[in-house]
C-alpha cells in the first residue's frame, strides 16, 4: 500500500475516533441520563461495552497506518509517530484515569447521575487526544 494512501487512512481515522469518542459524550450519555433511574447503570455499561469493543480497535488500525506511513516515506516525518501515540493514548488514559469512574457507573447508587456526569466530562478529555493528533496530522499533510 503506497504511504498515501495509509496517510489518508491513518489522517481519516483519526477524525473518525475523536467523532466517535466525542458522540458518547454528546449522543449517548443525555439519552442515559433521561432513561428512568433504574435503566441508567444498564444503558450506560450497554454504551461502555460497545465504545470498548469498536475505539480501541479503530485506534489500533489507525495508529498501524500512521506507522506504516512514517515507516514507508522517504523523509522521515515524526508527526506520524506523535499521531500514532495520540490516537493509542485512549486506552491507557482509561485504564488509569476512568476506570473507577465506569465501574462506578454500572451499578445503582444515589450519586448515578453525578457518576455519569463525571464520565462524560473524561470522555470529553480523552478525546482530545486523537483529535489532536488529526489537526496535527492535517498541518503536516495539508
Amino acid at each position: 500500500m503506497p504511504s498515501s494512501i495509509a496517510t489518508l487512512l491513518g489522517t481519516a481515522g483519526l477524525g473518525l475516533l475523536s467523532s466517535g469518542v466525542l458522540s458518547f459524550s454528546f449522543f449517548c450519555t443525555p439519552i442515559v441520563l433521561t432513561a428512568p433511574p433504574e435503566l441508567q447503570p444498564v444503558l450506560f455499561k450497554r454504551m461502555y461495552t460497545l465504545g470498548r469493543a469498536t475505539m480501541p480497535v479503530l485506534g489500533v488500525a489507525t495508529a498501524s497506518a500512521l506507522v506504516y506511513s512514517y515507516a514507508t516515506s522517504v523523509i522521515k516525518e515524526p508527526h506520524y509517530l506523535y499521531s500514532a501515540g495520540l490516537a493509542l493514548a485512549i486506552v491507557p488514559f482509561t485504564l488509569l484515569f476512568m476506570m473507577p469512574t465506569v465501574r462506578a457507573c454500572q451499578e445503582q447508587r444515589p450519586d448515578l447521575e453525578s457518576c455519569i456526569k463525571r464520565w462524560t466530562n473524561l470522555n470529553l478529555i480523552r478525546s482530545a487526544f486523537p483529535l489532536a493528533a488529526f489537526v496535527l496530522n492535517l498541518i503536516f499533510v495539508v
